[in-house]
């Protein structure tokens, strides 16, 4: 009887002693908020580390932005998406989220810092993101789309703007493009400055394009992007300054007779990784995501370029008459512009770059 009495006992003190080993060997890692957050598809980030994946594996990278189908950006990221992945065969997988789905721009940089999203493609924040980028404000700061492609080849660009984005904690992945800006208006040619005197244009709102028409004797007035077309139907100002594509695409050519080449501004677009993220990854995946963003870069350049020249020849046929001015002249009206970007900034870099780019090609 005791025989049977001692082995019960030993068969519960080992079942007791093997549900604590497994209780406690359970507990080693709690449960808690950040295990229910990576339980949900985990794409790499800053805050996850990337697990260097063989051949066999998939990298998988977000890229978020604000313009809907209709936009060069759209077409760009797409491109890039699948060039990224002819050139990995088909490991590093991309994922675009257009139309604002992350939020404004802020938003997405926001997100892209936190590590949440892998890379965006910006255009209004840069100077937010660091003052230096406020040298694009610089009027008439690019003749043309030659000096654009010396700039992206200067070590302004591969150094400098590098270095100014990595202190942020931003990759600086490449110069993709929205176009140069020029003006339009309801009453006549524009060849000189002084044909502005007077005109009410339509700007975003912006101080140093605010202060570039007023240097130009024109009277600056801001208006909301929506409102745009409606306030120049209704010729409550005579013109306003925009890129071709989007002359284009609220059919200026309508309502607008007179265009202006000026080229005075040059918006750029910027494709962002976070540093931290993109640090992580094998030197096989970075030379991919970078050589594919320079390819694409190239060619969305080269087809805004083309765009322009077909939107000109369509606005022409529209019976919109496009007009060249005197560069030299509007530069020389522009000069209190570069002053006023020097108190934002420091003024050593902001004669650095205009040195840079007046390097004529030898």
């Amino acid at each position: 009887m005791k025989g049977c009495f001692y082995r019960s006992w030993l068969l519960f003190l080992c079942i007791a002693i093997g549900s604590m080993w497994i209780v406690s060997g359970c507990q080693t890692t709690p449960v808690g908020p950040a295990d229910r957050e990576t339980s949900e598809p985990a794409f790499p980030s800053s805050q996850t580390p990337v697990v260097k994946a063989d051949a066999a594996e998939h990298l998988l990278l977000r890229i978020a932005f604000t313009q809907g189908k209709e936009g060069i950006m759209f077409q760009a990221a797409e491109r890039y998406q699948r060039r990224v992945q002819e050139m990995s065969k088909g490991r590093i997988i991309i994922e675009t989220l257009p139309d604002g789905q992350m939020g404004t721009e802020n938003n997405q940089w926001e997100a892209l810092q936190k590590g949440s999203i892998e890379m965006m493609i910006a255009h209004s924040i840069l100077d937010q993101i660091a003052p230096e980028f406020l040298v694009f404000e610089i009027p008439f700061f690019f003749a043309g789309r030659a000096e654009v492609e010396r700039f992206l080849n200067s070590r302004l660009w591969q150094v400098d703007f590098q270095e100014i984005l990595g202190e942020k904690g931003l990759t600086g992945m490449g110069i993709w493009d929205s176009g140069f800006r020029q003006m339009t208006n309801q009453k006549k040619v524009i060849k000189k400055p002084e044909d502005l005197a007077g005109l009410s244009i339509r700007i975003p709102q912006n101080p140093y394009r605010e202060a570039l028409f007023q240097a130009l004797q024109a009277k600056p007035t801001y208006i909301p992007f929506h409102d745009l077309r409606p306030y120049l139907q209704q010729r409550i100002v005579d013109g306003q300054e925009s890129t071709l594509l989007t002359i284009e695409g609220e059919r200026l050519a309508d309502i607008q007779p007179f265009v202006s080449l000026t080229n005075h501004i040059y918006s750029p677009t910027l494709l962002l990784a976070n540093q931290n993220w993109f640090a992580q990854l094998a030197a096989e995946d970075q030379q991919v995501l970078l050589k594919a963003a320079e390819q694409v870069g190239k060619e969305i350049r080269e087809m805004v370029k083309e765009k322009e020249q077909q939107i000109i020849k369509q606005l022409k046929e529209n019976g919109m008459v496009v007009s060249t001015v005197d560069r030299e002249s509007f530069q020389d009206k522009a000069l209190p512009v570069i002053d006023h970007l020097k108190r934002q900034m420091n003024p050593d870099f902001v004669d650095k770059v205009i040195q840079q780019i007046q390097v004529k090609e030898k």
